[in-house]
Parts: structure tokens; C-alpha cells; sequence
């Protein structure tokens, strides 16, 4: 009797869903998908999880959905799958992932014969998984594509096993379990260059405002009062960085329907979104250590800086109007815990003055937004926004006169008694006008002409007029001190 061998082009191939297909685990996804849509059945986590993994992707695939169109694939991986489907291989996806989402990417990609998923009573991973491929096909016949040490019992038995891992001490672990191993080296970024990428130190400039108390409370050369401001900036900036990472995790889909915002680490898969929560925490715990530091008025501040910037990822980013009062918010807090790093109160005409100036910035942000989108589309909402592209007209009148009332605000305080407490020469003030003035109406034909990608702070930093304006309105503060 002649034993039947199956040939490598015959040989049915099992693939692994969760790190190996995608870059990213669909079971976080659901639990940040959970947090946000349902934030009140996100404390039955524990106790789903405390009955078995099983039953938690159960509960959770009845309360959240997964776009699978938009998660980040491995390219790497989908051309191997293609080259091998051409040879007229069968393939099979098996996951741990639950079987609703499993049988999702199976007819989304269009490259499976038969698909496995999670259920409420078996979680497919490990012996579990092995168990239902044999199920499937003869000992030894056939091969497996996995990424991690969990899937070691699956390749001891595979005839022919597939690694996608840039850890070589695993690949070298995998050789001494099974001869017959193909490695698949993803393309990924480094860790720690993501990491720095998500935290966003770009950002950071927007801190900046800290100092504008020193500035103008003529304290710049007041070593202490420096210092402390420099302390402030550091204590703002990780605090900026855990919202930053905070508002990524939570804004998954959103940002890969963006054109640019899909390549954000968390986005693209590059950093593990368990990882970056612990990191965001991290950042958030020594921010609120540095702010202590200085003072509890400081820290409090500190706080009440990132429960807005919470409100707004979570919840106020949606609603119209609101969304731009609230960065406009942001930026002016600031500058008030500038003064309380610096020990001086911010006058009403400075909150005045940053208040109009941060909602025409935010004004701006938006209407760079809808005007991207209106070139994609003739009408379009802004996803998870309020705004439509019909809005344009109005947000431009209004992102204008807030831009010109700043300037006015500049005026009025040059006019009143106050500046002769500070000043010896107050008329050079008036210099500053015309350059804010320029400024401002630079910014928004910009903007209009599609120029601004969506930041003002960036269009700031990388502006070489915004540095000679700046240095403009230096010297004229210099000359009426």
C-alpha cells in the first residue's frame, strides 16, 4: 500500500490573525472601542475577564464593532498570502479573535477557504487552536504562519512553519523546534522612534505660553522665576504627551480614515496600544510629581488642563462650536499657569487678548479641516466632527473677527492708564500692533489658499515671517520697557 504524501503546493497553509496578518490585537481594540462607545459597561471588564477570555470577546462582540477594512495589515504578509493563493494553495484563517470578526477580515480580504474564530466557550489560542486545525487537517499536514511564542505547540506539529517577528532569538527558538522554518521579517519602525513619534514633541511649543507671564511681567531675567517656568513647561509637556497617546488610543478609526493621520503609530500598528496606555499613565503620573513640585495651585492647574483636554477627546470634539471655545480654552490655561509658575497675575487684557487669538487658531484648525475634505468632496461632515463643508463661509467670518479683535485688544490696553505702570516709553507698543495685525491676515489667506495642514502651531514653528514678526514684536516691547 503507497503512502499519498501532500505536496508543499497542496499542503493547506493556517494563518494567524492577531500580530501576524494585522499589526495590531482586535481584542484591545474592542476593549478601547468598549471604553468609548459604552464607558459605564467598561467597569464589567473585570469580571468578564475574570470568567475567561472566552467569554469576554463573547460580551464584547455584542456590544462593539471592529471596521475591518481599516485595520493595519501587514503588507508582508498579504503578498506571501497572494503568492500562495496564485499556486492554488488552500488557506484558512484561525484566531483568537472572536469568530464575528475573523469571518469579517476572511470575506473583506477574499483570500480565505475557511476561517476559525473565538466563541464564548473556546478561546482559539495555543492547544485550543491546535486542536481545532487538527480538526481541520492530518497531523502534519499542514503549515502555519504565527508571530509569537504562544503559537510554538501549533509549530511543533506544523510540517512547514512561518514566523513574522523581528525578535531573531525567537526565529532562532522556532529552528531548534522546527527545521522546516521560513521567516517573514516584518517592516516595522523601532519601537522607541514610534514611541517619541506618538508622544508628539512637536507639541510641545504650544508649552511655551508658560513663559509669556515672565515676559510680560518684565520677570525674564529673574533667574527663579525662569526656572520655575522651565519647570512648568516640562510638567505641561508630559502631560501634553500622555493626552496626545490617550487621545490616539481612543481615536483609532477616526485617525485611519484620515489621509495623514492613519500613519500615527497607534494608527498603523506600530506601537502595541497596551503599551501606550501604560506609557500615557506613566507620563500623566510624573507630570502631576513635577507639578506638585512646584506648588498644589500649579498642579491643580495642571489638572484641570488635562480633565479639559479629556472632555474634548471624549466628548466635546463633536460638538459644534464648542470644540474650538474649549482649544481656545487650552491655550489660555496656558498662560494662566504661566503666571502661577511665575508668581503674578495675569492680567484681564492678556486672557482677553489669548483667549480671541487661541479661538481664531482653533477657527482655523477646523476650517483647514473642512476645506481638505471639500477638495475630496463637493458636501461632507467631518467624521466625528459637527462641522460641514457648507460652514466654511461662516467659520471664516468668525475665525477673522476673533483674529482682528486681538489686535484690538492690544490697542485698547496701549490706550489705558495700566501700561504706564509697566512702561517707561508706551507708545512703541503701538508698533506691535501692526505686525499682530499682519500676522493674523497672513495666517487666514493661508489658510483660505489651503496652506495651514490643519496646525497653526506647526505653520508657527516651521514659519521663517512668524520668527522675524516675533523678533519685531520683542524689540518694541524692549524699547517701551
Amino acid at each position: 500500500m503507497h503512502e499519498f504524501k501532500i505536496t508543499a503546493s497542496l499542503r493547506p497553509l493556517c494563518v494567524d490573525l492577531d500580530g501576524t496578518l494585522i499589526k495590531t490585537n482586535t481584542l484591545y481594540e474592542a476593549i478601547i472601542a468598549l471604553i468609548r462607545a459604552h464607558p459605564v459597561a467598561a467597569f464589567l471588564l473585570p469580571y468578564w475577564l475574570m470568567r475567561g477570555q472566552a467569554y469576554l470577546w463573547q460580551r464584547l462582540s455584542e456590544r462593539v464593532s471592529i471596521n475591518v477594512t481599516l485595520l493595519p495589515y501587514r503588507q508582508e504578509v498579504l503578498e506571501y498570502l497572494r503568492r500562495e493563493k496564485a499556486r492554488g494553495r488552500e488557506i484558512a484563517l484561525v484566531s483568537g479573535s472572536h469568530h464575528t470578526i475573523v469571518e469579517k477580515v476572511a470575506h473583506h480580504l477574499g483570500l480565505f477557504d475557511r476561517f476559525l474564530g473565538s466563541n464564548e466557550s473556546v478561546h482559539l489560542v495555543g492547544p485550543a487552536k491546535l486542536s481545532a486545525i487538527l480538526k481541520l487537517y492530518e497531523k502534519h499536514y499542514f503549515d502555519y504562519i504565527g508571530d509569537t511564542s504562544a503559537d510554538f505547540s501549533i509549530w511543533q506539529v506544523s510540517d512547514h512553519a512561518v514566523i513574522v517577528s523581528g525578535d531573531n532569538s525567537l526565529v532562532k527558538r522556532l529552528l531548534g523546534v522546527n527545521i522546516n522554518t521560513e521567516h517573514i521579517n516584518p517592516n516595522d519602525p523601532s519601537w522607541l522612534k514610534a514611541l517619541f513619534k506618538a508622544m508628539r514633541p512637536y507639541q510641545w511649543s504650544k508649552n511655551l505660553l508658560l513663559f509669556a507671564a515672565a515676559f510680560l511681567s518684565h520677570n525674564f531675567t529673574n533667574l527663579p522665576v525662569m526656572l520655575s517656568a522651565a519647570h512648568g513647561f516640562v510638567a505641561f509637556s508630559l502631560c501634553a504627551s500622555a493626552a496626545y497617546i490617550m487621545n490616539d488610543l481612543f481615536d483609532l478609526e477616526t485617525d485611519r480614515l484620515h489621509t495623514k493621520k492613519r500613519h500615527r503609530p497607534f494608527a498603523a500598528g506600530d506601537l502595541s496600544l497596551v503599551y501606550g496606555g501604560l506609557f500615557s499613565l506613566l507620563l500623566l503620573i510624573l507630570a502631576l510629581l513635577f507639578a506638585l513640585a512646584l506648588s498644589p495651585k500649579f498642579a491643580l492647574s495642571l489638572s484641570i488642563y488635562f480633565a479639559m483636554t479629556l472632555s474634548y477627546s471624549f466628548y466635546l470634539k463633536k460638538k459644534l462650536l464648542l470644540d474650538v471655545f474649549l482649544l481656545a480654552g487650552l491655550y489660555t490655561i496656558r498662560v494662566w499657569a504661566g503666571g502661577v509658575c511665575a508668581g503674578v497675575t495675569i492680567s484681564n487684557w492678556t486672557l482677553a487678548f489669548f483667549m480671541s487669538l487661541s479661538l481664531s487658531l482653533a477657527i482655523a484648525k477646523r476650517y483647514s479641516e473642512l476645506a481638505a475634505s471639500a477638495n475630496a468632496q463637493r458636501e461632507v461632515k467631518i467624521h466625528r466632527r459637527g462641522y460641514q463643508t457648507s460652514d466654511m463661509p461662516f467659520l471664516l467670518c468668525l475665525g477673522c473677527i476673533n483674529a482682528n479683535i486681538s489686535v484690538l485688544v492690544i490697542a485698547l490696553y496701549i490706550s489705558s492708564k495700566d501700561t504706564y505702570y509697566y512702561y517707561t516709553n508706551p507708545s512703541a507698543l503701538w508698533l506691535i500692533c501692526p505686525a499682530v495685525a499682519y500676522w493674523v491676515c497672513r495666517l487666514w489667506m493661508l489658510t483660505i489658499r489651503g496652506k495651514l495642514n490643519e496646525d497653526p502651531v506647526l505653520f508657527a514653528i516651521k514659519d521663517k515671517v512668524s520668527y522675524l514678526l516675533g523678533a519685531f514684536i520683542v524689540t518694541a516691547i524692549m524699547l517701551a520697557i
